[in-house]
């Protein structure tokens, strides 16, 4: 398989998904969107509706990748909101390796790496 269709589908595949999830539901960056009854969370992050996002070269050329996740308040399910996996160096070269993406989640007490968007649905998660 050569390098514009390789599948870059040992960094991100679900155990990444699954990882992502729990890192977002630990770390402080929806705290602002929870009220004083019900936490704002992330119940699950999907793979990418396309394939083509997981091209290793769409990966090179635009450093990032497009899933969804779904959003919940408390027990509400608020819907399912667009999310934008940017890459960084580290990230970017751990796809070209095909080593996992896991490594290059950010610190959950840093919120810099995640911006949410409640009006357009949309979540940016900003990788190492």
């Amino acid at each position: 398989m050569n390098k514009n269709t390789k599948i870059v589908d040992a960094s991100f595949n679900p155990h990444f998904c699954d990882v992502l999830e729990y890192h977002l539901t630990e770390c402080e960056a929806f705290d602002d969107f929870s009220t004083k009854f019900e936490r704002f969370w992330c119940d699950g992050v999907s793979m990418p509706e396309y394939d083509s996002e997981l091209l290793l070269q769409n990966v090179i050329n635009t450093k990032q990748i497009r899933t969804r996740a779904w959003m919940m308040l408390g027990q509400k399910v608020l819907g399912i909101y667009q999310m934008t996996i940017k890459l960084g160096k580290q990230s970017v070269e751990n796809c070209v390796n095909r080593l996992p993406l896991i490594d290059c989640l950010p610190d959950t007490s840093d919120l810099h790496w995640v911006t949410l968007n409640m009006d357009e649905k949309a979540i940016i998660i900003q990788l190492k």
